[in-house]
């Protein structure tokens, strides 16, 4: 599990991330509803994981920072 603000606010870094991703065999686990804060429509934070179930993920709304945070259950395959 990878998870954090990765900056991805432009079609250069979201590709570089995209990349970096399926060289790692990795999945995101994108939050429906999502309220991840966004910077020119690219979503900034993220969980990544592999070799596991994702059960749930959401993502909140924080009056305490300009991201909110960013909750994900998983179950071993």
């Amino acid at each position: 599990i990878v998870a954090g603000d990765f900056n991805r606010w432009n079609p250069r870094r979201e590709r570089l991330l995209q990349r970096w991703a399926e060289q790692e065999q990795l999945s995101e686990a994108a939050p429906t509803p999502d309220h991840r804060t966004r910077v020119f429509g690219y979503p900034l934070d993220a969980v990544f994981y592999r070799g596991l179930e994702l059960d749930d993920v959401q993502s909140m709304r924080s009056q305490a920072s300009d991201h909110g945070p960013l909750q994900a259950s998983f179950r071993v395959k």
